[in-house]
C-alpha cells in the first residue's frame, strides 16, 4: 500500500498504474524470505524488458522440457526450505522484540485510570484533543484484560492493553 500511496498523483486514477507497481513488488527481495515472490512461487525471476531485448548468446543450448522440470522442482524447493528457515529466525527477533515493549499491568477494583479515546466530534481539531479521557475508576475486573471503567456518567467495558493508562 505505502508503494502506492508514494506514487500516485490523483486518488481518483490510483489504479491505472497498479498492474506495474504489483510487478515491481513481486520481483523486490522480502527482507523476512530474503527471496522475491516470482522465486518462491516460479522458481525463477521473470523476464524483464532488458532480458527480452538482448537473449541468450546463439551459441546456448536450450535444455530439453524434463531436465528442466526436475531443475525447476529442486529450485523451488529449496528456495522454499532457505524461506521457512529464514522465516523462523525473522519470527523469533520480531517475538523478541515485541516482547520487550509489551507489559501487563494488573488493576484493581478502585483504581483510578484514563482511557484511551481517539475519537473526535465533528467541527473539532483532532490535533488539538487529548486522546486520553477520564480520570475514571475501575469498577469490576471481567478477566485479567477486561475491566469495566466508570467515567463521569457512563461505565464502559475496555482491555486494559490498549486503552487504559493508570496514572497514580
Amino acid at each position: 500500500m505505502n508503494a502506492i500511496r508514494c506514487f500516485i498523483k490523483s486518488q481518483k486514477e490510483w489504479y491505472i498504474h497498479l498492474p506495474q507497481k504489483a510487478g515491481v513488488l513481486r520481483c523486490s527481495v522480502n527482507r523476512q524470505t530474503l527471496y522475491t515472490a516470482n522465486q518462491l512461487m516460479l522458481g525463477r525471476e521473470t523476464n524483464q524488458p532488458a532480458d527480452i531485448l538482448y537473449r541468450n548468446p546463439p551459441g546456448e543450448k536450450a535444455q530439453d522440457v524434463d531436465t528442466y522440470v526436475e531443475k525447476l522442482i529442486d529450485v523451488i524447493q529449496s528456495a522454499n526450505d532457505v524461506a521457512r528457515r529464514t522465516l523462523k529466525t525473522s519470527q523469533k527477533r520480531m517475538k523478541r522484540d515485541y516482547d520487550v515493549r509489551e507489559h501487563e499491568t494488573r488493576y484493581k477494583v478502585g483504581d483510578v485510570v484514563f482511557i484511551f479515546d481517539t475519537a473526535t466530534p465533528s467541527r473539532q481539531n483532532p490535533k488539538l484533543k487529548s486522546v486520553w479521557k477520564g480520570p475514571g475508576v475501575i469498577m469490576k475486573c471481567y478477566t485479567p484484560h477486561v475491566y469495566e471503567v466508570h467515567i463521569g456518567r457512563s461505565e464502559k467495558a475496555v482491555n486494559h492493553a490498549i486503552e487504559i493508562m493508570h496514572r497514580p
